[in-house]
Formats: structure tokens, sequence, C-alpha cells
């Protein structure tokens, strides 16, 4: 991307500016380019961080870092259905990894899609490490879909999973 790095605060200038002379000096070197764009995405520069993803994307297509790492930017972005698609690559080429079928999930539940996101989120649920975020999500969707009782039922074994979650207290008080 284009980087207007004088516009910066010192900090980000002094923590961009490495990064992106090294992904200039290499620009079809995958690791360089993602290095800039985690630099990127670390400062809350989105859109470049993004469009530096992609390039990595397109560098490696199978190193499923590069697709994960743009669904995160995609998310904080409100471009959830774009979002989903990444995640969706991620898990696919490493489908173990856990938060990237989570998140995949919760993007495809902000982007609108509940049928496909409560089948996600019922597979996580299989899942020990995923059970809460499962459990959230699923009460997130009957939420949406006007079942308050499924709702809180969901919500509050997420709580007993994990007694800490704030997120999880706040929507079974909504």
């Amino acid at each position: 991307p284009s980087l207007g790095i004088d516009a910066y605060p010192p900090a980000a200038r002094d923590a961009v500016a490495p990064a992106a002379r090294r992904a200039a000096a290499q620009p079809d070197d995958a690791a360089s380019v993602g290095a800039l764009a985690r630099v990127l995405h670390a400062w809350e520069q989105y859109e470049a961080a993004h469009l530096a993803y992609a390039r990595a994307q397109a560098l490696a297509p199978g190193d499923f870092q590069w697709q994960y790492l743009d669904g995160l930017v995609l998310q904080r972005m409100a471009r959830h259905a774009e979002a989903a698609a990444r995640f969706d690559r991620a898990s696919k080429a490493d489908p173990r990894y856990l938060p990237a079928r989570v998140a995949g999930a919760e993007a495809l539940l902000d982007a609108g899609e509940i049928e496909r996101s409560e089948a996600s989120f019922r597979a996580l649920a299989a899942e020990p490490l995923a059970l809460p975020r499962a459990e959230f999500g699923l009460g997130r969707i009957e939420a949406a879909r006007g079942r308050h009782a499924e709702a809180l039922a969901h919500f509050e074994r997420a709580v007993a999973l994990f007694p800490e979650w704030g997120a999880a207290h706040y929507a079974m008080a909504q």
C-alpha cells in the first residue's frame, strides 16, 4: 500500500518505516510484506494493513496466517462477509486452529448469515476449548431470533464455563 508515513505520530513512524522499507526492498517476499501488514495492523492502520495482507496472500496463498490476520482486520473494518471468507480459507488451510473457526462463525453471524453461523457454532460446541464461545454464539443467535429463554440458557452455560466473561454476563442481563 501507499503509506503517508510522514503523517504518522513519531512512535508509529518509528515502527512502520523499517517494515515498509523491508517490504519495498523485497516486494515478492510474503514474510516481509506480511511483517509490514502486522505492524500496520498493530497501529490500527486497517485499510493499509488489509492491502498488505492481500499482497502477502497473493504471494503465499497456502499460508493460513495471512488469511486469518486479514480476516481480523476486515472484522475491525465491519466488512464481515469478507472476513468470514478469509476465516473460512484460514480454517481450510489449518482446520485445527480454533481461533479462525470461532472468528469465522462470529463473522458469519455479524454478516447476517445466521444459519451458516449456527452450523459453525454447533460444530465448535464439540470442541471443549471452544465451547464457551460456541455457547455464547448460539445465545446470540437465539436472541436475534427472539427466543430469549433459549438465549439465556446458552449464556448461562457460557458463564458457567468461563465465569469471568463480562460479555456473557452482559448478554444475560440484556
